[in-house]
């Protein structure tokens, strides 16, 4: 017992009413006693005084809310508030069992979708759950070609390429690029041999058996690699074309991607009105290619309200791989 609410408490923010509005739902049956041990187990809600603890319990009585308005308070769907509450009585119900009993309320918390006078919210439903469903093939499509995170949030940014990728997804991605659309396996060190000669010899290497795969077609690959080319001898990368020559004079090709961030949390109210504005972090990065072997990222960032004291670009980073070339071109030639 317990299991399934404290996955639920996990997830709603510290505050009295949410956690009392989820409590009285959950747990319908405790007496205003019961109800104070459990909501005093939370470490934001151990101070609160005897009146205050009576309030509450009485606020947010079962009776007091329906299941909608409920999930509102706790900022939770009220679906899962039901399920929980409903496997906290029934911890070994089946999916078919959990349907079955929660017809009525589905109903409940959806019927609002069939009232004339809420066209607009309807509306406004359909398209976020179209735009979910239209995602879902874009976020598979980039988690294979090295997206690091576990989902994607639909949005404008995503749709024009913003993902907020790390800097180690970025350089992978370009690798799959360079070598026609195939992922190699990929490790930063193949051996590291401690102990030689002595009773606590260790080897580490890398793990057998990892295998190429293909995620895009040769001729995607050869489309890519001229755009980020056109991006170094004619874009905003302009100042590393014909930067890098070997020991023979031959000069290598370089193509890359620059990019910008100037990330704020903003606030709107009535009619779109800027309300507030708070400086979060500036980021710029060249992701890039060198010859047909090598390739990388380069990224400058400033995090905290600071943040807002700097003006720089992409160029920067740009900028810092040219300051890098003398010290790469050993390992260029070596490589050639």
């Amino acid at each position: 017992k317990g299991e399934f609410s404290e996955k639920l408490y996990a997830k709603i923010k510290p505050y009295n009413t949410r956690y009392s509005a989820a409590s009285r739902l959950i747990y319908p049956e405790y007496n205003q006693e019961q109800f104070k041990e459990q909501l005093q187990s939370k470490s934001k809600i151990k101070d609160l005084s005897e009146s205050e603890l009576g309030s509450l319990f009485l606020k947010y009585g079962p009776e007091k809310f329906d299941l909608n308005d409920r999930g509102y308070i706790v900022k939770i769907h009220p679906l899962e508030l039901w399920m929980v509450s409903y496997l906290e009585k029934h911890p070994d119900a089946s999916l078919k069992e959990v349907l079955k009993m929660s017809s009525s309320e589905r109903q409940l918390i959806y019927k609002w979708l069939f009232r004339p006078s809420m066209r607009r919210a309807q509306d406004s439903r359909i398209k976020r759950l179209m735009e979910e469903d239209a995602f879902l093939p874009i976020y598979r499509s980039w988690k294979a070609t090295g997206y690091p995170f576990a989902s994607m949030v639909p949005s404008l940014a995503s749709a024009i390429g913003s993902s907020g990728d790390s800097p180690s997804a970025l350089a992978e991605l370009m690798g799959i690029i360079l070598n026609d659309g195939v992922r190699l396996p990929r490790s930063s060190i193949e051996q590291l041999h401690f102990g030689q000669g002595t009773p606590y010899e260790t080897i580490f290497e890398r793990k057998p058996g990892e295998r190429e795969e293909k995620v895009f077609s040769p001729e995607v690959a050869q489309v890519l690699r001229a755009a980020l080319v056109d991006v170094v001898e004619n874009g905003t990368a302009r100042r590393l074309k014909d930067q890098i020559k070997l020991a023979d004079g031959t000069v290598l090709v370089v193509g890359g991607k620059t990019g910008t961030g100037d990330h704020q949390f903003k606030t709107f109210g009535p009619g779109g009105a800027l309300l507030s504005s708070r400086v979060i972090s500036r980021t710029a990065t060249f992701v890039f290619f060198i010859g047909d072997r090598f390739f990388g990222t380069v990224s400058a960032h400033v995090k905290g309200e600071k943040s807002g004291d700097y003006e720089f670009t992409s160029a920067l980073a740009a900028e810092v791989l040219k300051a890098a070339i003398p010290g790469l071109v050993p390992l260029l030639n070596a490589g050639s």
